[in-house]
């Protein structure tokens, strides 16, 4: 079980950094991906910093030889973002356009904290678990040591050493 978190949370930070990444590239391009179910369709497209997608019902069914199909997939490069658009797609938003049609829109860089939140908090608390070093103790809780003077094998008489001298 171990072995399969690890390496979901580094899947999952790969995908956070690679979203990270795309937002610059996602400001001047426009990559899509139309797929096609039973019954239904969903377009998905990256462009303004933003996933956008379409889940649409249709009274037809697309398919006739299987359950899935890619209807297509497209990159292409578009002209720069206004900041009107940016502005629109740095929010979350959820609306039904038709009866059958709803659009949603996710900021990539919402969807990057997403990803990145799980990785970076298990890496944090996994340094504070293995600090390197020794346990340090307060002076206050320390217990308390009592130190005893060493003998002396010379004889002391009245603060004065008798000790014989060379």
């Amino acid at each position: 079980m171990l072995r399969v978190a690890r390496v979901l949370r580094r899947l999952v930070l790969l995908l956070g950094l690679l979203l990270l990444c795309y937002i610059p590239v996602s400001l001047v391009s426009q990559a899509s991906l139309i797929v096609w179910f039973p019954k239904s369709g969903l377009d998905l497209w990256i462009e303004h910093g933003a996933v956008m997608g379409n889940w649409r019902a249709l009274d037809h069914d697309p398919l006739m030889a299987g359950p899935l199909e890619i209807g297509g997939m497209w990159w292409e490069i578009r002209s720069s973002t206004t900041l009107e658009r940016l502005a629109q797609s740095a929010l979350p938003s959820l609306e039904r356009k038709s009866p059958r049609t709803v659009h949603v829109q996710l900021p990539l860089w919402l969807l990057a904290a997403l990803c990145l939140a799980w990785p970076v908090t298990s890496f944090i608390l996994h340094r504070r678990r293995h600090k390197r070093g020794f346990p340090v103790e307060l002076a206050s809780e320390a217990p308390k040591v009592r130190q005893e003077p060493e003998p002396r094998a010379t004889p002391w008489v009245g603060g004065r050493d008798l000790s014989p001298k060379p």
